[in-house]
This record gives C-alpha cells, sequence and structure tokens, in this order.
C-alpha cells in the first residue's frame, strides 16, 4: 500500500510540475517596460485624383493607411493594418476597407531592453469589409521593430509580404492616453485639474 501511496504523490507532483513550467518560461519571458503599450503611426493619405480614380471613387478621394500596434506585457502583440478609401470628409467609402491582423509573440533578446526584440508572427489574415466579409490568410508576413536612437517613445517598424505587395516601414511613436473630463462641480468637493474644450480647468 505505501508503494502504491508514494506512486500516485510521484504522479501528482509530475503532474504539478507540467502545469507549471509553461508559467515560469512565460514569466521569464516577459517585455521590457519600454516595449509595452500602444504604438501608432501619423496617418498615410494619398490623394486619388487620376481619371479612373475618379470614376469609380468621385472627386477628393484620398487612399489612408492607419497602423496600430499593442504589446501586452508578456510578449504577445497585436499589429492592425486598415486602409481605406475617404472622401473630403474623411468618411469611408463603401467596400474600400481592408484590415489587415497580425498576431506576434515578441521575446527579449539577450536579456537586454535596448536591442530589437525577436519577432514570432503566430497568425495573420486581411479582412475586406463591406458586403461579405472576405478573409485572405497571409502566411509569411514578417514583422521587425527596433529601437529608435535616443527616443523611449519611439520605435521603428517593418512588415513585409512574401511578394512584397503592401510591404511597409514606419516610425510608430507610443499612444497618448486622452485626458479625463472633468466632473461636475460640487460646492462640497472641489473638482482636480482637467481638460475642457476651452483648456485645462482646476
Amino acid at each position: 500500500k505505501s508503494t502504491h501511496i508514494f506512486m500516485a504523490l510521484a504522479a501528482g507532483w509530475a503532474v504539478s510540475a507540467l502545469v507549471q513550467v509553461p508559467a515560469l518560461a512565460r514569466s521569464a519571458q516577459s517585455m521590457p517596460a519600454g516595449w509595452v503599450g500602444t504604438w501608432t503611426a501619423p496617418r498615410h493619405r494619398v490623394p486619388l485624383s487620376s481619371d479612373f480614380h475618379v470614376s469609380v471613387w468621385g472627386r477628393n478621394a484620398s487612399a489612408t493607411r492607419d497602423v496600430d500596434l499593442s504589446i501586452e506585457p508578456d510578449g504577445d502583440g497585436t499589429l492592425k493594418i486598415t486602409e481605406a478609401v475617404v472622401d473630403e470628409r474623411g468618411r469611408r467609402k463603401p467596400f474600400s476597407t481592408a484590415v489587415t491582423e497580425v498576431r506576434l509573440r515578441l521575446r527579449q533578446q539577450n536579456g537586454t531592453s535596448g536591442t530589437s526584440p525577436l519577432v514570432t508572427v503566430t497568425s495573420a489574415e486581411t479582412r475586406y469589409l463591406g458586403g461579405v466579409e472576405d478573409r485572405v490568410d497571409m502566411t509569411g508576413v514578417t514583422v521587425i521593430l527596433s529601437p529608435v536612437p535616443l527616443r523611449s517613445d519611439a520605435m521603428n517598424f517593418r512588415y513585409d509580404t512574401p511578394r512584397g505587395t503592401g510591404s511597409l516601414g514606419e516610425t510608430l511613436v507610443r499612444a497618448r492616453a486622452a485626458p479625463a473630463r472633468c466632473p461636475r462641480r460640487s460646492s462640497s468637493t472641489p473638482s482636480a485639474a482637467c481638460w475642457t474644450r476651452t483648456g485645462w480647468r482646476s
């Protein structure tokens, strides 16, 4: 009986170890704080003024591209590239929007926070919005991230497709949180400094 009890305990310890190892390995790969957060690029906008573009999209239309990257402390990341055609008021034209979403896994390289992380693409697809939504698998894309010298609020970013179509490079900047709205004033509770349409108020 004692032998059976020992074997049962040993099996339990082995299962416990198997459960804990992935968690320990994952925590060991946590990203330095300087990489964690939400990053964006300035909107890329190109006027569509050729006769062909005017016949399809109308006058004063533009092609736009937005790039957003979010990185979690555990190294998981999501890259989103949104391309669309907009009118002069910035409204998207129907059936013109394509969203490429790339899931990433980042690992710190050589145990230092100042070098480029090792980036693995775990999945990638492009969705074409409007009507019946089409999805295209983007197997083979690569993403490279590198620090900008002397800047902690920016990173260089490179996205490449196997055939080169749609490849791009940008400098991403850390997104800033919008300031909180002012609460209603109270005679008993003074409000802290906050932002209004006319400026800062205390």
